[in-house]
């Protein structure tokens, strides 16, 4: 279950290229080196002067984005040295008030903080999506951190629109999700199931009981991110009525000096 990247800075240009770049501050709190979104202008971009101005600034790896269909923006990217990490839908429920939702049989709770150690430490295991997991120049347990670190997080944010839910059990929470709701419309950020505990049944219930908490709560509609490839949660989005609105291709540049490449 993916989400898009969150608590960018704002975009700053990059003196002498037709690019400008916003760091993930947070990312690279967990990582201990910079990373980046990137946005290109209409000009060619100079791939090696884009490198060596990251090793100059310390930033090991830029993501970029581009619609499935723009092949153009795509080749363009792929000329500066990009290279595709992933491919991601954008699914939405408009009318989660009339949704069909079915019974199940998964309790939902909002997670307790003495729990918040035992989620990060199922969110390290209960990934195999996402860009940074799917990136093959990139370290798993990196990758694996930052699930953990995005749970903790979200655990330790005072704003109201977010919440974390967990799916009750004996031996403790088998799974969860991190949801945010702003005026009626609720974005499914981040979920996973135990891989451990969990035979694939408590994954479709954990979708199901997430967004009747959500209904219940006044959420009229929900939208998510999806990694193309994490065929059983597509198929989970198609069964519960989301629309495939768009997708995207998500691209990674690395530094020649990022601290993780072999020398």
């Amino acid at each position: 279950m993916n989400q898009p990247d969150a608590f960018q800075t704002e975009f700053r240009p990059v003196p002498g290229l037709d690019v400008s770049v916003a760091l993930h501050p947070w990312d690279a709190e967990t990582f201990g080196f910079e990373t980046g979104e990137v946005k290109v202008g209409p000009s060619p971009v100079d791939g090696e002067a884009l490198r060596t101005w990251m090793s100059h600034e310390g930033i090991a790896l830029l993501v970029a984005h581009a619609r499935g269909e723009d092949s153009v923006h795509r080749r363009r990217l792929h000329e500066t040295g990009f290279r595709p990490v992933e491919e991601a839908y954008t699914v939405a429920l408009p009318r989660l008030v009339k949704a069909g939702l079915p019974s199940s049989l998964v309790e939902l709770r909002r997670a307790r903080p003495e729990e918040r150690s035992a989620l990060e430490d199922l969110a390290s295991r209960a990934f195999r999506f996402g860009r940074f997991h799917t990136d093959p120049w990139f370290p798993v347990a990196l990758a694996r951190r930052r699930m953990a670190r995005w749970v903790g997080r979200a655990m330790e944010s005072e704003d109201p629109a977010d919440a974390v839910l967990v799916v009750e059990s004996e031996g403790g929470p088998e799974g969860f999700f991190h949801v945010r709701h702003v005026d009626g419309k609720a974005s499914l950020r981040l979920g996973g199931v135990d891989p451990s505990r969990n035979g694939g049944l408590g994954g479709y219930g954990l979708f199901v009981e997430t967004l009747r908490w959500l209904r219940d709560r006044g959420a009229r509609s929900v939208t998510a991110e999806i990694a193309a490839a994490n065929t059983a949660v597509v198929n989970v989005y198609a069964r519960l009525g989301f629309l495939f609105t768009r997708l995207d291709v998500t691209m990674h540049l690395h530094s020649p000096t990022a601290p993780y490449l072999e020398r």
